[in-house]
């Protein structure tokens, strides 16, 4: 009963399923140095502590330590943060030129912010001892109380998201247009939670049955596939023993419901080439075996009624940061108009600008 429990936690805790420590693993393009990532840190550190709270840490490490135990106590911690980062910052491989890729990397300096803070508590009971003040210890709560306050109100209107509905619209653009029971690939973080969204909290199309292409590739996902989708091996993987790629999966499942794709193909996987084609339908492509008889006209209504349904997520592109994922939904929004454009230009022969 333990020992298999034991085994799942090793494998989680040291990545052994992801065949990597990395963040971000495979890619062959260039990645930002580790002197670039150490920065980040140091910079989210000051506009997250108000630079005040970062200041007052460095000095209660300089300041506080005067017995031997806390001296211990204050290495300990000084040197286990300083190993975290370093490591972290060797292992993150973030791709260079990738904006959003920061956002994603500052949810990871959470963990030295904890004894970052705990030091800036340290600190700040440290100053208000040393100057002495009349009614110290009141003077030192409105002060705190001030500088939590200002945190809040200065980053308030950024992290609100109470009236944010991007993510919901996407969900539904995606799922919209597709025929009863179809089938649908995906393969992103953002359209993995928004369609999980759209069809767990608001009951949206739940005759469609999404797959997540990167839980595919563990054998344990067979046994969870929803019913009624064919699994041709073991896992997707075309590389190993008993398992399928994509021509595979489509040959299984084409013959009893429409198959969809939402996001990237894995780069190794190039069997649906000249046999399979993607025919865009808004933010999804349609799967067709080529030479497959297809009603064009039908297609072409079909797929600008899509596009219409997501016009307002093209307009995200000039409201978005570079750093949110609103400018990734934007992005996708404007990659399925081109696709489009791409399509008919091949259908009419016509040399695409």
């Amino acid at each position: 009963y333990i020992f298999p429990r034991v085994l799942r936690f090793l494998g989680h805790f040291l990545r052994s399923e992801y065949g990597t420590f990395s963040l971000v693993s495979g890619g062959s393009g260039a990645f930002e140095p580790i002197w670039a990532v150490f920065a980040d840190f140091l910079k989210n550190a000051f506009e997250q502590s108000l630079v005040l709270g970062a200041v007052l840490a460095i000095a209660a490490g300089a300041i506080r330590p005067r017995d031997g135990r806390r001296r211990t106590f204050v290495l300990t911690a000084l040197l286990s943060t300083l190993a975290y980062l370093l490591v972290f910052s060797a292992r993150a491989h973030l791709p260079q030129g990738q904006a959003l890729a920061w956002s994603v990397l500052a949810r990871f300096w959470q963990q030295p912010f904890l004894i970052l803070f705990f030091f800036t508590g340290i600190g700040f009971h440290e100053l208000f001892s040393r100057l002495k003040f009349p009614e110290e210890k009141k003077i030192s709560w409105v002060v705190s109380l001030f500088l939590i306050c200002a945190q809040m109100g200065l980053n308030f209107s950024r992290q609100d998201q109470s009236q944010e509905e991007t993510f919901v619209r996407f969900g539904r653009a995606l799922l919209a247009p597709l025929p009863k029971d179809a089938i649908l690939l995906v393969r992103g973080d953002h359209f993995v939670s928004s369609l999980a969204y759209v069809q767990h909290a608001e009951e949206f199309r739940r005759d469609i049955r999404v797959l997540d292409l990167e839980t595919m590739a563990y054998p344990w996902f067979k046994a969870k596939a929803p019913a009624g989708v064919e699994i041709p091996g073991t896992l997707y993987n075309p590389f190993v023993v008993d398992g399928y790629d994509l021509l595979k999966f489509s040959n299984a499942n084409l013959n009893h419901a429409p198959l969809f794709l939402a996001g990237p193909i894995r780069n190794e996987d190039i069997s649906l080439r000249g046999k399979v084609a993607l025919w865009p339908l808004g933010l999804v492509q349609h799967l067709i075996p080529v030479g497959a008889p297809l009603n064009f006209p039908g297609w072409e209504r079909k797929s600008e009624e899509a596009l219409n349904r997501i016009s307002n997520l093209l307009k995200l592109t000039i409201q978005s940061s570079p750093k949110t994922w609103k400018e990734v939904i934007a992005s996708e929004a404007g990659l399925a108009v081109r696709r489009r454009q791409a399509k008919l230009a091949e259908i009419h022969n016509v040399p695409n600008q």
